[in-house]
C-alpha cells in the first residue's frame, strides 16, 4: 500500500518547522500589544525587548527553514515581516540617537 503525501508532509516536520510558526505567532502578537498598550505601562519595555528577540529568532529561522525543507511559502512570509520589522527598528534607533544628539546641542 503506497503512503499518501500526507503522512510524508507531517513526517518531515522538525523542531524548527515548529520553532518558525512560534517565534512568528509570538512576534506577531508582541508587534499588536506595542501597538495597543498605551505608552504610560511599565511592561512596554519589557514587551519591546520580546519583540525584538523573537524577530530576531524569526529572522535567523525562517532563513534556516528556507535552506533545508521544500515548503518556503511560510517561511517567506516570516522573513518578510521579520525584514520589515528589523528595517523600521533600524529606522527607530536612528530616529533616537538623532533626537539624542539634538539634545545634547541644544
Amino acid at each position: 500500500m503506497k503512503k499518501s503525501k500526507i503522512s510524508n508532509i507531517k513526517k518531515k516536520k522538525g523542531k524548527l518547522w515548529y520553532f518558525l510558526r512560534i517565534s512568528f505567532w509570538v512576534m506577531i502578537a508582541t508587534w499588536a500589544l506595542i501597538a495597543l498598550l498605551p505608552d504610560t505601562t511599565g511592561y512596554l519595555d519589557i514587551i519591546n525587548v520580546i519583540w525584538i528577540i523573537t524577530l530576531i529568532f524569526t529572522f535567523v529561522t525562517s532563513i534556516i527553514h528556507l535552506v533545508k525543507y521544500k515548503e518556503k511559502a511560510f517561511a517567506i512570509t516570516a522573513l518578510v515581516i521579520a525584514s520589515i520589522g528589523i528595517f523600521l527598528l533600524i529606522i527607530g534607533i536612528g530616529m533616537g540617537i538623532s533626537e539624542g544628539l539634538k539634545a545634547i546641542e541644544a
